[in-house]
């Protein structure tokens, strides 16, 4: 007997937060990407073939955000990004919840803007892709419960 509940993916249902800036104008596709800045354990083998691992506490994450060339998250991004660069005042807290789940969703006290997008213009629509860098946070991975 198959199962009968089927999950609902509605990317309407995905909320991201960078300070105040509510991000709208999310490019199709992969919008966002959250990845773990490193591995949770490094593992070291011994001459003799014993083998430890230790943690590395690496609770930040790189972030890929993917909007539209015509969003007006741009322009907010934009500033916020020149005025870390002139005054270092650049990190705010972060958050993406997935509103079609219980729980899939991060939040970082501290992000901010490592590298501003590629501009670039074309006879087809374009996107811009934001690169986020983190400070300690947390990523939770949940089910669709709609």
């Amino acid at each position: 007997m198959t199962n009968p509940n089927v999950g609902t993916i509605d990317p309407r249902r995905f909320a991201i937060t960078l300070g105040s800036i509510i991000v709208t104008g999310v490019a199709r596709g992969s919008f966002i990407e959250i990845e773990p800045s490193g591995d949770a354990f490094e593992v070291v083998t011994g001459a003799d073939g014993t083998t430890e691992r230790y943690a590395k506490h690496m609770n930040q994450a790189n972030i890929k955000l993917t909007l539209l060339a015509t969003s007006p998250t741009n322009k907010l991004l934009s500033q916020l990004h020149k005025q870390d660069k002139e005054s270092n005042t650049g990190k705010v807290p972060f958050l993406a919840k997935d509103l079609n789940s219980d729980e899939t969703g991060a939040s970082f006290a501290q992000a901010w803007i490592q590298k501003a997008p590629t501009l670039s213009a074309a006879d087809t629509a374009v996107t811009r892709e934001w690169l986020i860098q983190t400070g300690p946070g947390e990523i939770n991975y949940g089910a669709s419960v709609l």
